[in-house]
């Protein structure tokens, strides 16, 4: 079986891969709060670094993230979509608090005739 790692802090967990990690200086321009609240820092001051470690032809649910983000893509490729915040309407976003930053419109189904009918705005949607 084939695993997926995601939002997991591996420089906290192996401090010396830290070494091999530079962050961009415009990662700090900035102390701001993201539009949800949520601080793009965690408790120290420093930048929160995470990593999704995942085999090929892992996909990710459309989703809405609540901090900012640089992606570094080390081996393989991935196709990234973003959209603007004015077109989450058209992402058709759960209203479950806790689900509430993803999709209900599942993209691996986007070719499926059902899917435009139950989420006729979601092709829509300029990216």
């Amino acid at each position: 079986k084939m695993g997926y790692l995601a939002q997991h802090a591996l420089l906290d967990q192996i401090p010396k891969l830290s070494n091999d990690v530079i962050v961009p200086d415009y990662c700090s321009l900035t102390l701001e709060k993201d539009s949800d609240g949520g601080a793009r820092r965690d408790g120290a001051g420093s930048i929160a670094t995470r990593a999704w470690l995942g085999p090929k032809g892992t996909v990710s649910p459309t989703h809405r993230d609540p901090t900012h983000n640089l992606l570094v893509q080390v081996c393989g490729s991935k196709y990234v979509r973003l959209w603007a915040p004015v077109q989450e309407p058209n992402l058709y976003l759960f209203s479950d608090p806790k689900r509430a930053n993803a999709s209900r419109a599942d993209i691996r189904h986007a070719l499926d005739e059902t899917f435009a009918k139950t989420f006729p705005k979601f092709s829509s949607a300029s990216f």
